[in-house]
């Protein structure tokens, strides 16, 4: 494999791993949100 192959393949990877994170993260505050407004007293 040649570099230039090697360094696309890993920026790939990069950003799928990017991606996923930041979709867990906005998973977990979706959750926490939804636990927040569930112990708020409703007005």
């Amino acid at each position: 494999m040649n570099k230039i192959t090697l360094i696309l393949l890993a920026a790939l990877l990069f950003c799928i791993l990017a991606n996923y994170e930041s979709f867990n993260l906005l998973k977990l505050h979706e959750t926490a949100s939804s636990e927040i407004n569930k112990t708020l007293p409703k007005n």
